[in-house]
């Protein structure tokens, strides 16, 4: 009988309309041995109130007040007031299943994996979408191998949640989230695991988290010019540390894994130039942004940009080619079509 102690953390701002769901999903838990972790940052709605009648109701969800400073300092403080084995990140709009932590914990009767990773039910406008990895075990150099041949979801990759962490691997290894970072900072977070001494990873075919894509300000929100500089930096950031692996483990002979890089290239090509040039900055802005991306980029598109299409491909490959003026030329005829077809 496994009786490991699950720190739960779950960083909430302004999130009353949900949170109250979110908490009741883990005080429903089959698995009881957790604690829980509700880490407000400064919230000015009606969360802490929810958030302390649960505490009063149960002593294993403690709330944890904090100046507003952003998801990654919340996630930092819950890390540090943590005492479980493992760590697991809940997002504070998301529910999960009864029976969620019994199965994320299952797997570590046999063994203490660094990670356990599992998958997720995706809901929008009431559609589920299953993204869930394959059932396998796999040690440090196996698992980079298939992150950088993006033979996983790479969105259960990027994600924090649906995952336990090892609390000892990620205090021993000073793992922690860039609190200058809180767009794409889980992204930033997993790839920089990367680098550390990884024993043991266990994917597990489960998709009992619940991620509710309505509630996400990602696909609603626009990018101001600080949250621009941050998705580039991710960007930038991520794709060294990528490279960097290739040359360590010798893997610039393995087509999957250079194929794979330059798909994950293209995509932050592609989506960089997408942000700079859609969300409304002057020339200048834009042009500082370009300059900030691209002098930092200077990877090879020739394995992937075959996938590519259309406006999409031109825009990779303008990018590659540092070419601003071509690329908002292209948007401009962008525009211009879609105002016609209109």
């Amino acid at each position: 009988m496994t009786n490991i102690k699950i720190s739960i953390i779950i960083p909430i701002y302004n999130k009353g309309q949900y949170i109250k769901a979110c908490l009741d999903s883990i005080l429903q838990q089959s698995y009881k041995n957790f604690e829980c972790l509700m880490i407000d940052d400064g919230s000015t709605d009606n969360s802490s109130a929810i958030c302390r009648q649960m505490g009063k109701r149960d002593p294993r969800f403690r709330y944890i007040n904090k100046k507003n400073g952003g998801v990654s300092s919340a996630r930092n403080l819950g890390m540090q007031e943590s005492v479980g084995e493992y760590i697991c990140f809940v997002d504070a709009d998301d529910l999960v299943d009864q029976n969620y932590l019994q199965t994320m914990v299952d797997p570590l009767k046999e063994y203490k994996y660094t990670m356990i990773c599992a998958g997720m039910k995706a809901i929008k406008n009431n559609v589920e979408t299953k993204i869930v990895p394959n059932d396998q075990i796999v040690d440090s150099r196996e698992y980079i191998k298939t992150v950088l041949s993006r033979d996983i979801p790479i969105f259960l990759f990027q994600t924090t949640v649906c995952k336990l962490y090892s609390r000892e691997f990620l205090v021993n290894n000073v793992i922690l989230f860039d609190e200058n970072i809180n767009i794409s900072e889980d992204c930033l977070f997993n790839t920089v695991l990367l680098q550390a001494e990884i024993d043991k990873i266990c994917f597990i075919n489960y998709d009992g988290y619940h991620y509710l894509q309505d509630h996400s300000t990602l696909t609603t929100s626009k990018y101001t010019y600080k949250k621009a500089e941050e998705a580039i930096y991710v960007g930038i950031k991520t794709a060294e540390i990528r490279n960097r692996l290739i040359q360590q483990y010798e893997l610039e002979n393995d087509s999957s894994v250079i194929e794979g890089f330059s798909k994950a290239i293209c995509i932050i090509y592609f989506s960089n130039m997408q942000l700079i040039e859609t969300n409304g900055f002057n020339k200048d802005e834009k042009r500082k942004l370009f300059q900030m991306f691209v002098t930092k980029m200077n990877y090879s598109i020739k394995p992937a940009i075959k996938d590519y299409v259309g406006t999409e491909k031109m825009i990779i490959k303008a990018t590659f080619q540092k070419n601003l003026d071509k690329i908002e030329k292209i948007y401009k005829m962008k525009k211009m079509k879609a105002r016609i077809s209109s």
